[in-house]
C-alpha cells in the first residue's frame, strides 16, 4: 500500500540545515522546547535520582508494602511473585523475586500459563500454589492485578495478603489490596524497579537497570520522561549484562558484542521471550533472565531461538489464511476481522498487527472455541480500540487493553453479531476518512549529509523508539549507481546512490539498505532517479565504520507530489 509522505514544517524555514541546526528541528518536531525542556531531554537525570513522586508512585502505598514485607521476612512467610507472560511482566517478575529471595525472603516465582491460567491474578492456581508451598501468606503480583478485585478479596478471607505492582489502568472500583504500587507511565518492571529501590533498609540490593530497560521497550512505553532515563542510563547495563541466558540469546541472535539499541530490544530480544509465553512454558522466560548455570542458560536461550522460530511460522501462516479471508470480500471493509479455529490462541494479537499494518485498518482475530472463544485486536490512530469495545460491551464476555491494542472473550455464537456491530462503529468513526498510511519526515537533506556530523547530531536524541521516533529525511532526486537483491531470499534491498545535480568535484556516493524491499531489485535500474526516506544507521562491517542509509520508503522520482 503506497503511503503518504508529510514532511513536518518548522520554524527555520528553507535555511541551510547544519548538524546544528538538524538538531533543533528535531526536538521542534517533538514538541520539545525552551531551554529547560531541550537539557532534561538531551541530559535527562539519572533514575536513582528521580523521586517515587515524579513517576507517580504513592510514597505511602510504597510505606505500607514495606511495612508488610518486614512483617514477612521477620515470620519467615511465604511469598509468591506472580506476574505475566510477556517481556515486560517477565523482567519486572525477575527483579521482585531476585531482589526478595536474595535479600534472604522466601519467595516464590510464578508466570501464568497463558492458556490454562489466562491473564491475570488466576485464584485456583494460587490455591493450588498455596497447598504446594505452606506457610504462603502474601502474594506480589507484578504487571497485573489491578483489577482482581474478586481474586484479592477471596485470598484475603483465606488469609493471604496482596501487594499489587502494575501499570494498566485502574478501575472504578476500590481494590482491597494490601498496598498498590501503581504508575501508568511507567512499565511494569520501572514501576518493579522504582519500588525495589526503596528496599535498601530491607537488605534488597540496587536492581537491575537492564531488566527495567527490557520491560520499558518491550511494552512500547513512550521513551520520554522517567522512561528516556531509564533506557538512556540503563542500555549499557543490558548490553554489558551478566545474566547468562541472556548473554547466550544475544550469541544466538548475532548481536553478542554489538551495541544494543530500542530496535534490537523491540525487534530481537522481546520477541524470543514473548514466543516462550506465546506457544511454550512461559516459566522458562522467567529461568533464561534469572538462571545462573552457563549450560543451562545456553540451553534455554536456544529453546527460546527455537520457539521463536516456530512462532513465526505459525504467524506467517495464519496472517496468510486471515489475509485471504478478507480479501475474499467484494471490498476492503473499514475494520477487518478473521475468526477460525485453525489460529493459535497465543499469537491472535500477532496476526491482527500484521493485518492492520497489511490493511491499514483496525484488526480483529479470533481464535474459535466451541462456546467461548478469545480474541486480540490492533489499531490505527484515530480509532481507539478500547472505546469500540466498550460500545460492544453486551455482547462481550470480557475486555481490556489500551487505545492501539486489546484482548477480548466472546460467545463463539455471537461472532457475527460482533463484527456487524465493529463495522457499524467503524463507519461512523472511519467513514469520511481517507484510510491511508502516512510517513512523517523530519527534513529533507542532500545526499552530501549521510556523513558522522549529521549522524552524532541525530544520535544526540538517542535513545529511540515509542514516543521519539527514529528520525526520518527525504532525499530527493538521488541516481541510481548500483542495485542488489539480498537476503538469503532476496528480501531485502541494496543500493548505492548518488546526487547527479551536485558539481561532479563535490560528488558523494552513499549506501543505501532497505529491509523487506527486495521487490524494488526487479524495478530498478542503474541510472533510475529516486526519492528515498531514509534514517541515519552506523555500519561497521569489516572493522570500518560509515554511515549508510536506510530506507524506510522509496519511489520514481518522477511520482512524488511536492
Amino acid at each position: 500500500m503506497e503511503k503518504k509522505w508529510q514532511i513536518k514544517k518548522n520554524p527555520f524555514g528553507k535555511e541551510k540545515i547544519s548538524p546544528e541546526t538538524l538538531v533543533k528541528v528535531l526536538l521542534w518536531n517533538r514538541g520539545i522546547k525552551g531551554e529547560k525542556q531541550i537539557e532534561n531531554f538531551l541530559l535527562p537525570p539519572p533514575p536513582e535520582k528521580i523521586s517515587l513522586e515524579e513517576v507517580g508512585i504513592s510514597r505511602k502505598e510504597v510505606e505500607k508494602a514495606k511495612k508488610r514485607l518486614k512483617e514477612a521476612k521477620k515470620k519467615g512467610e511465604k511469598i509468591l511473585v506472580y506476574g505475566d507472560y510477556d517481556a515486560d511482566g517477565l523482567s519486572g517478575t525477575a527483579l521482585v523475586w531476585e531482589g526478595l529471595y536474595l535479600a534472604g525472603f522466601k519467595a516464590i516465582p510464578y508466570i501464568p500459563d497463558r492458556i490454562k491460567d489466562g491473564y491475570g491474578l488466576n485464584l485456583s492456581r494460587v490455591e493450588a500454589l498455596g497447598k504446594k508451598f505452606p506457610g504462603l501468606k502474601l502474594v506480589i503480583t507484578v504487571d497485573n492485578g489491578i483489577v482482581a478485585y474478586e481474586a484479592v478479596e477471596a485470598l484475603k478471607k483465606k488469609g493471604i495478603e496482596v501487594i499489587v505492582i502494575d501499570h494498566h489502568l485502574k478501575g472504578k472500583k476500590k481494590l482491597k489490596a494490601k498496598a498498590i504500587i501503581h504508575t501508568t507511565c511507567l512499565s511494569a518492571s520501572g514501576v518493579a524497579w522504582f519500588f525495589l529501590k526503596e528496599l535498601g533498609d530491607l537488605g534488597v540490593g540496587f536492581p537491575d537497570l537492564g531488566l527495567a530497560v527490557l520491560g520499558a521497550i518491550a511494552d512500547l512505553l513512550p521513551l520520554k520522561g522517567p522512561n528516556r532515563s531509564l533506557v538512556k542510563y540503563g542500555m549499557s547495563f543490558l548490553e554489558k549484562t551478566r545474566r547468562v541466558g541472556l548473554r547466550h540469546l544475544f550469541r544466538n541472535a548475532g548481536i553478542e558484542n554489538k551495541p544494543l539499541d530500542s530496535f534490537k530490544v523491540s525487534y530481537i530480544i522481546a520477541p524470543r521471550l514473548n514466543a516462550l509465553g506465546r506457544i511454550a512454558n512461559s516459566l522458562d522466560g522467567l529461568r533464561l533472565l534469572c538462571v545462573r548455570r552457563l549450560d543451562k542458560g545456553e540451553q534455554l536461550a536456544r529453546l527460546a531461538h527455537q520457539v521463536n522460530s516456530e512462532r513465526q511460522r505459525i504467524t506467517n501462516g495464519s496472517f496468510l489464511l486471515a489475509k485471504e479471508a478478507v480479501l475474499k470480500k467484494k471490498k476492503i471493509p473499514l475494520v477487518v476481522f478473521a475468526a477460525s479455529e485453525k489460529f493459535h490462541q497465543g499469537i491472535v494479537g500477532l496476526i491482527a498487527g500484521k493485518l492492520a499494518e497489511e490493511f491499514y485498518r483496525p484488526a480483529f482475530v479470533i481464535r474459535k472455541e466451541k462456546k467461548v472463544s478469545l480474541g486480540s485486536a490492533r489499531s490505527i490512530p484515530g480509532f481507539n480500540i478500547v472505546e469500540a469495545l466498550g460500545e460492544a460491551r453486551d455482547i462481550l464476555l470480557e475486555m481490556g487493553g489500551h487505545p492501539m491494542a486489546a484482548g477480548f472473550k466472546v460467545a463463539t455464537k455471537d461472532i457475527n453479531k460482533l463484527e456487524k456491530r465493529l463495522l457499524s462503529l467503524a463507519k461512523k468513526k472511519l467513514g469520511k476518512k481517507k484510510l491511508v498510511p502516512k510517513i512523517e519526515i523530519d527534513a529533507s537533506l542532500p545526499l552530501r549529509a549521510v556523513n558522522f556530523d549529521y549522524y552524532r547530531a541525530v544520535s544526540q536524541l538517542a535513545p529511540f523508539g515509542f514516543g521519539n521516533p527514529q528520525p526520518l529525511f527525504l532525499f530527493k532526486n538521488l541516481r541510481v549507481v548500483e542495485v542488489r537483491q539480498i537476503g538469503s531470499d532476496g528480501a531485502h534491498l541494496k543500493l548505492l546512490l548518488d546526487d547527479p545535480q551536485t558539481p561532479i568535484q563535490e560528488r558523494v556516493m552513499a549506501e543505501a539498505v532497505g529491509f523487506n524491499l527486495g521487490e524494488w531489485g526487479g524495478r530498478l535500474l542503474p541510472g533510475d532517479l529516486v526519492d528515498v526516506v531514509a534514517s541515519f544507521d552506523e555500519d561497521s562491517w569489516g572493522g570500518r565504520k560509515k554511515i549508510v542509509l536506510k530506507i524506510k520508503d522509496l519511489r520514481i522520482a518522477s511520482q512524488v507530489v511536492k
